[in-house]
């Protein structure tokens, strides 16, 4: 894999900058330390991604208000150097958000995330363009209330959940892994990507204890399960995870706050 020198930009990217903005200092090859250290989440021992992507999101600080944040646009990088991919949120307060390609102009979706108030509620995803009337639309939805995992069900792709990975399970040098996993049968995942963050992997100027944060992004889809929209499937749902990542710091930081003006007004 190429290696690209000078820094990345974590403002906003513009899309009319699509057309001359190259992504830096990324070296977008594995970064695992050995084999045996992943036999718990790999393929297979000697298995190589098959597509490796950095997703350049700037997350949220735990030593901030709960804002929104204000990051419209997240850039995903392939080893080009320039993105392959592109997060667009037109409004800060609101989660909805579409993915186009980073080369289209016209920025016309490829996919979109529907975000409902509410707990109760369900992100809904739509994975195809706008006017698509064939285009697959699920919903990802936690996997019970106290849990991280989330799993969705696609029309054509099958069953899938992303997790967090523990300590036992993670390599040297990542301090967060999440993992998304394809059903096979019962009680039976397979691993098919993964997000690694860690000092060298992370969104550059990022901290470890940051919440929505990017990371490393490595795809496992060889045979049956090559396919661009499955890529695309990965891109939306693991930039979901991030987002879950946000509120849930958000939600903390409010309580702390609420509690903190509550105290001292008795």
């Amino acid at each position: 894999m190429a290696r690209i020198s000078t820094d990345i930009p974590l403002g906003r990217l513009s899309s009319s900058y699509l057309s001359t903005y190259k992504s830096s200092s990324l070296d977008l090859s594995p970064t695992w330390t050995s084999a045996s250290t992943l036999r718990p989440i790999l393929p297979t021992d000697d298995a190589a991604p098959s597509q490796i992507l950095q997703v350049q999101a700037v997350g949220k600080s735990p030593i901030s208000f709960p804002r929104p944040p204000t990051e419209l646009e997240i850039p995903i990088f392939d080893d080009s150097g320039y993105p392959k991919y592109l997060s667009i949120r037109p409004q800060t307060r609101s989660g909805t958000c579409h993915l186009v390609l980073g080369e289209d102009e016209s920025a016309t979706s490829i996919a979109r995330t529907t975000y409902r108030f509410g707990p109760v509620h369900c992100p809904v995803i739509k994975i195809g363009k706008d006017d698509d009337l064939c285009a697959d639309v699920f919903e990802i939805r936690s996997e019970s209330i106290m849990s991280r995992t989330m799993l969705f069900t696609t029309r054509r792709w099958g069953t899938y959940r992303w997790r967090y990975v523990g300590k036992k399970e993670r390599n040297m040098g990542v301090d967060n892994l999440l993992i998304l996993e394809r059903e096979g049968g019962p009680k039976d995942w397979n691993m098919i990507a993964r997000l690694k963050r860690g000092e060298s992997t992370r969104t550059p100027g990022t901290k470890k204890r940051d919440a929505g944060n990017g990371g490393r992004l490595e795809m496992f889809l060889g045979g049956i399960l090559e396919s661009e929209e499955l890529e695309i499937i990965i891109v939306v749902t693991c930039l979901v995870m991030l987002k879950k990542e946000i509120d849930r710091l958000r939600g903390a930081q409010i309580a702390v706050l609420t509690g903190a003006l509550s105290g001292g007004g008795s």
